[in-house]
This record gives C-alpha cells, structure tokens and sequence, in this order.
C-alpha cells in the first residue's frame, strides 16, 4: 500500500463489531503498525487503523463484506425468533425440528 491507495478497513468505536468502510491512505506507520486514512482522495487524515484491519479495495471483496452483511442479519433474526419460540419455516420444512 503507498498513500492514495483505495482501502476496506474495519474500525469499532464502541467494541461492538466494526461496519466495513471505504477510504484513503495518507500515511503508513509500518515501524508502530498503524495506517492513517482519510474518507476522500486528497482528503485530511483523521483516522487512525492498526494496518491487520485494513485491505486493499476491490469490488469482489466489498461485494462479499455486503453478501455477508446482509446474512449475519438475517442469521439475527433467526436468532432472536428462536429465542422467543418461533421455528422458521425454512428450518421446519427441512426437518431440523
């Protein structure tokens, strides 16, 4: 990665799992492990991202995080009508109950 690069990075603010983002390299900190990001090309570096959270961007890769996204939520609600008793169908028609 060089400054300008296109980057995913994963950053939580309140320990609870972080959303992907889209940014921008300003700077690379390899000796303390860090990157600094901004949110635009060009942009002021106001972000600071231990360098094993960050990825280069691709459109396979965002596509993925989206797939996974939208599954993990699905996969919530399943949980949470579980928990109140509810059995989805799809589960029921498969014979898992």
């Amino acid at each position: 990665m060089q400054p300008g690069t296109k980057v995913i990075y994963f950053k939580s603010y309140n320990f609870d799992p972080a959303p992907a983002r889209i940014g921008y390299v300003t700077h690379l900190l390899l000796i303390s492990g860090w990157v600094i990001l901004t949110d635009a090309p060009g942009g002021t570096a106001r972000i600071h991202v231990r360098s094993a959270h960050v990825h280069r961007y691709s459109d396979a890769l965002w596509a993925a995080y989206q797939q996974w996204e939208r599954n993990a939520k699905h996969l919530e609600e399943q949980h949470r009508r579980l928990m109140l008793g509810k059995v989805p169908e799809e589960l029921a028609q498969i014979g898992m109950w």
